[in-house]
């Protein structure tokens, strides 16, 4: 598994841009990739803080993970413009069938990196092991049919 990410984003944000990352329940379709992908763009091009355009950068990433950026130094990204990034994030949820806020997700894919991390190979013997190991939880005691 390839998890090279850095060449994706814009190199000219402020490195202490804030970053917010949504893991989808299910990888996109292509097709459903392309759709959503037009529709982050979008949101990120029209994002805005108390009238100001935001600095931003959105992306779907490994046709699972949505990344929004804003660079702070042009315009502040206060609580309206942070929750009407929640509410596109929600909406894109629920127009492709998605969830974007299940907990159990963040585990799996935090195993997933300690186990990459280490340089070992990610299968669902390595995921189990690295989530029994912390104590996190077992594997199969998750409630999600996709993993």
């Amino acid at each position: 598994m390839n998890l090279a990410y850095k060449h994706l984003l814009p190199d000219t944000f402020s490195p202490t841009s804030r970053v917010w990352i949504y893991q989808s329940s299910r990888v996109f379709s292509l097709s459903e990739a392309l759709e959503a992908e037009e529709l982050i763009n979008d949101f990120a091009a029209d994002w805005k803080s108390h009238g100001a355009d935001v600095e931003a950068f959105g992306s779907l990433l490994f046709g699972q993970f949505v990344v929004l950026m804003a660079d702070e130094t042009k315009a502040g990204v206060s609580g309206c413009s942070t929750d009407s990034s929640v509410r596109f994030i929600k909406s894109l949820g629920e127009q492709f069938g998605v969830d974007f806020f299940n907990r159990t997700h963040q585990r799996v894919f935090g195993a997933t990196l300690g186990v990459h991390h280490r340089g070992d190979p990610v299968s669902l013997v390595t995921l189990r092991r690295e989530l029994e190991g912390s104590g996190t939880q077992r594997l199969d005691d998750l409630p999600i049919e996709s993993y």
